[in-house]
């Protein structure tokens, strides 16, 4: 590990979780724009807004959403639009997606074809068309309000549908329930796992208040009538939230070893055992030890490692260029470790583009682009290991640097990957140089964005009291 590497250290989560490109609501016929004002801890920073247009052959229902931001000390933004277009009897027709997050651009349009219940999407970034089977009950992006109609109108207390996910254009799982009526509202809590809002609706159907994760902080709408997009004075500032403070200097030589750590403000059920990383509960304390062979985590079914060898729509090992990426850097030959050695090599070598802390790219996105942060570094590492029949998952977590972003002495959330060697999961750091004792992880998956958003959200509570090293235990990471 080296701290002039900090800056491949991410600001991660995804951001944003699914939930908030998906709360279109209906708008007043006589104001077919409705504002928001998005706040964190009482300070704005950013706006949003719900649109209806009419069209000569149906509708099209548009949200946009922007929460200024600051990375690396310059500001920036995280923007995304969304616009679903309906024809005469709201079928859903097309749907139109764009999106800046940092120095990152994404977007897609695609077809929907409800006989045969399939999405004909094409991603700006690519050449070819992507066929989507989705399920016949699929809700549009745009049909969040009509999902919780029972619940409003109090026909329910409960409701659960699969809706188009406007990221990745697939389908996923809402479960929604009502937590409190008012005389004139309701308060809905809806979960899109593992992320939860809280959202307040009039008995109109207007959304009053809505509330979910952002970056480890609450962000809140609140309806807008003025100056709604004016220009936001003072940026969110995640590194302050998502960064937790090391009590002391780590140096290089002691991360090669066995590091201990004592922690307050977490529930140590919440982290993950590996086969490098124990954990344990003291009163209200956790102590957390870290080496190349210091967990014994529990036993991994062949379902599990099957499931981390498939291509998924984060980690595209499938797709010919990723393939062919893998095969050059390794030849096809040699033992596990040396394959993955070289594919660590390959993914370092490869990522010669700008450093971008906000943005959330996929593994053939990295390949393309060659920029990043961590994160992609993980993602593409993760696919050409799998490409090469290697099971492969991602870790989220922390790591130390002695400087990052202007602070001296922190721990900053990252993201690396860990391979099934045939008895046990091991880590590989392709940002860094390699994995040590000052990789602390928080959970470990299949590099959803919403996993990031879900691990980072205690890191605000976390206060590292402690910091030991074991003695005689000098073993080298990967």
């Amino acid at each position: 590990m080296t701290s002039s590497a900090s800056a491949s250290v991410p600001i991660r989560a995804l951001l944003l979780t699914s939930l908030i490109w998906t709360v279109h609501l209906p708008v007043a016929a006589a104001e077919p724009r409705q504002w928001f004002t998005l706040t964190i801890d009482g300070q704005r920073v950013g706006h949003a807004y719900f649109e209806q247009e009419s069209l000569s052959d149906g509708r099209a229902n548009s949200s946009y959403f922007r929460v200024a931001v600051t990375q690396l000390r310059k500001t920036s933004s995280v923007e995304r639009k969304v616009r679903v277009i309906r024809d005469a009897h709201g079928r859903l027709k097309d749907i139109e997606v764009s999106s800046i997050s940092g120095l990152q651009k994404a977007g897609w349009r695609g077809q929907y074809d409800a006989r045969s219940s399939t999405l004909r999407r094409k991603i700006t970034t690519r050449t070819d068309t992507q066929i989507i089977s989705l399920p016949k009950t699929i809700r549009g992006p745009d049909e969040l309000i009509d999902a919780l109609e029972p619940l409003r109108k109090g026909t329910g207390k409960n409701v659960s549908y699969s809706y188009l996910d406007p990221s990745l254009a697939l389908p996923r799982s809402i479960q929604a329930t009502v937590i409190e009526r008012r005389p004139d509202s309701v308060v809905i809590r809806v979960t899109n796992d593992p992320n939860v809002a809280q959202l307040e609706i009039d008995l109109k159907g207007q959304l009053r208040t809505l509330e979910q994760p952002f970056m480890g902080a609450t962000l809140k709408w609140a309806p807008c009538v003025s100056a709604c997009d004016a220009s936001v004075d003072v940026p969110f500032d995640p590194i302050a939230r998502l960064t937790v403070a090391s009590p002391n200097h780590i140096p290089l030589a002691a991360t090669r070893g066995t590091i201990r750590y004592l922690v307050s403000g977490h529930d140590a059920r919440a982290l993950p055992l590996t086969s490098e990383q124990s954990v344990t509960r003291r009163g209200n304390e956790i102590i957390i030890t870290i080496c190349k062979d210091c967990g014994t985590e529990p036993k991994t079914d062949a379902g599990t490692v099957a499931r981390y060898l498939k291509p998924n729509a984060w980690i595209q090992s499938d797709y010919a260029e990723l393939r062919s990426f893998a095969r050059r850097a390794t030849g096809g030959r040699g033992s596990l470790s040396s394959r993955m050695r070289l594919l660590t090599e390959a993914v370092r070598a490869h990522m010669t583009g700008p450093v971008d802390l906000l943005g959330y790219a996929t593994a053939a996105d990295a390949l393309r682009s060659r920029s990043g942060d961590c994160t992609e570094y993980a993602t593409l590492l993760a696919a050409a290991a799998r490409a090469e029949g290697v099971p492969s998952r991602i870790a989220i977590g922390l790591v130390y640097a002695a400087r990052f972003s202007g602070q001296k002495n922190v721990f900053s959330p990252h993201s690396w990957v860990q391979i099934w060697d045939g008895a046990r999961w091991v880590s590989y750091d392709a940002a860094l140089e390699g994995f040590d004792a000052a990789h602390i992880a928080l959970a470990v998956g299949d590099g959803r964005p919403e996993q990031f958003e879900a691990a980072f959200s205690a890191l605000p509570s976390w206060r590292i009291e402690k910091i030991g090293l074991v003695r005689n235990s000098q073993q080298d990471g990967n």
